[in-house]
């Protein structure tokens, strides 16, 4: 055993390089196939650090224009789902945190959402946003 040499990575590193034309993740798919073959197959060692792991361009949110967000809404069939949208919407949360509310989560008069448990377990708040629209109508929820 011993580990892959400069003369191993030369050719592995020019197959990574021409699939360079793949996205993000095909390359990283590839890395860990060449990785397994290494470690559990010809039982040698693998340093990422030849080769790294392509990281993947960050994308910028959609962001909605309030008459989107207007029409979205309107489209709602019923106020259930007019009220989850909207709070999508104004809060932004996200749709797992959404889906975990409960009515003891609204303060409504600091006019904010109590977010429990959210991606980084712990608690934050959400504040309704000024922009967003109204209702006139309220939710029971039971």
């Amino acid at each position: 055993t011993g580990h892959a040499g400069a003369g191993t990575h030369s050719p592995i590193q020019a197959y990574l390089f021409h699939c360079k034309k793949l996205s993000t993740a095909s390359v990283s798919q590839y890395v860990s196939a060449l990785r397994f073959l290494f470690v559990k197959t010809l039982r040698r060692h693998f340093l990422t650090e030849h080769i790294p792991f392509p990281k993947s361009p960050r994308r910028l949110p959609v962001v909605l224009r309030p008459k989107e967000v207007t029409r979205l809404t309107d489209a709602a069939r019923n106020l259930y789902h007019r009220t989850l949208l909207m709070t999508l919407c104004s809060t932004a949360v996200r749709r797992s945190e959404l889906c975990r509310l409960k009515v003891s989560d609204i303060d409504s008069q600091r006019m904010m959402i109590r977010v429990n448990q959210g991606k980084v377990a712990g608690i934050a708040s959400a504040t309704q946003s000024d922009t967003a629209p109204s209702t006139s109508a309220s939710v029971g929820v039971g």
